[in-house]
């Protein structure tokens, strides 16, 4: 999502958004930048018109799941960076749930935003305490289950490892390819969907474009599909 846009531009997509994870069977669906009060409310409600738990917290960063595929079993904040130069609050929303398919483990998901390099000119060591609580929180979770990490993370995932650490993956590493994932400036893939350890493996991902999801925010949706291994 984009905070810059208008908000009948953020319920739009919101409701784009949501619309698609049905038709694709997306059954988690997460994202960024909805901290002012009246577009998490759009994100929830567009979330619950489709049959989806979401939450939103107030740094902008919201998770949601298929309630026909899943139930909630607990959800929270890990507060990292205070709101700062240019920046609200950063940390990790998280939900963790159980598929009603108990062969598949409980799944915990965290969604992410990291500093831009403008604000980590005045914060340097803002984007490295993010990673790290990244780490802890998917070996903390990764105890009782899945875990999987989605952010922006404001650097390129192709000449870079985004996370610090070589025990979180992304889809785009795991599978080779790296599409640019924001339409204006450097088409950096910026954007990522991990899984951390080693009990399940990415075996697709794919960028959309405007001409695929029309959609009012400068990023463009993106989605991978994870197996058990």
């Amino acid at each position: 999502m984009q905070a810059q846009d208008s908000h009948a531009q953020f319920k739009a997509d919101a409701v784009t958004l949501f619309a698609h994870a049905v038709q694709r069977r997306n059954v988690i669906v997460t994202g960024t930048e909805a901290g002012q009060s009246q577009n998490g409310a759009a994100v929830e409600a567009a979330a619950s018109a489709q049959g989806f738990w979401s939450w939103v917290h107030g740094s902008g960063e919201w998770c949601a799941f298929d309630k026909s595929w899943a139930t909630h079993v607990d959800h929270g904040w890990v507060g990292v960076i205070p709101a700062g130069y240019g920046h609200a609050a950063r940390g990790i929303c998280w939900v963790t749930l159980q598929p009603k398919d108990t062969a598949t483990p409980r799944i915990s998901v965290g969604s992410m935003h990291f500093l831009t390099s403008k604000s980590s000119e005045q914060e340097p060591n803002a984007n490295s305490q993010l990673q790290a609580a990244a780490l802890k929180f998917a070996q903390d979770k990764g105890k009782s289950g899945l875990v999987f990490l989605n952010a922006d993370t404001n650097m390129s995932d192709q000449s870079r490892n985004v996370w610090g650490t070589s025990q979180i993956v992304t889809a785009w590493d795991e599978l080779g390819k790296w599409p640019g994932t924001i339409e204006t400036g450097a088409r950096n893939t910026i954007d990522v969907i991990s899984r951390y350890g080693s009990a399940t493996r990415f075996t697709a991902a794919r960028r959309y474009t405007d001409a695929d999801v029309p959609l009012y925010t400068d990023h463009q949706l993106i989605e991978a599909t994870a197996a058990l291994v």
